[in-house]
């Protein structure tokens, strides 16, 4: 398991509210969709850059929910909660998704130049 900059921010030890098992259920999330995102031919370093937007996010709706004061809130100030988390997690998916089309759109591009310099060179695409 891995130990990112969330886990070493938000991590205790002693937690008896279950948070700890909910970031290791993230975390073993986390690692199916990096495996996924393999099958794109993305390297390791490319997939971490990729998931540096989910952490930040991550560590931003951390913040916002110990920021809630749970014990004097309004109606309105829940709404204000779950429209800030909601809106965070909206930004983090767009980011997520641009930044894995960018890398894949640049792996296919450079492909598709590395083919027709192939192709160029092949002796017997003129017969």
């Amino acid at each position: 398991m891995e130990f990112n900059k969330f886990i070493e921010k938000f991590f205790d030890e002693n937690d008896d509210s279950g948070f700890n098992e909910i970031v290791f259920a993230r975390q073993a999330k986390f690692k199916q969709i990096k495996e996924r995102l393999k099958g794109y031919y993305l390297t390791d370093k490319e997939i971490d850059k990729v998931f540096e937007i989910i952490t930040q996010a991550e560590i931003d709706i951390e913040n916002i929910k110990r920021k809630f004061n749970a014990k004097k809130y309004t109606e309105q100030d829940l709404n204000n909660f779950e429209k800030k988390i909601l809106d965070r997690q909206k930004k983090m998916k767009e980011d997520f998704d641009k930044a894995v089309g960018k890398i894949i759109k640049e792996k296919y591009e450079k492909a598709k130049k590395i083919k027709a310099e192939m192709d160029k060179k092949n002796p017997y695409n003129n017969i």
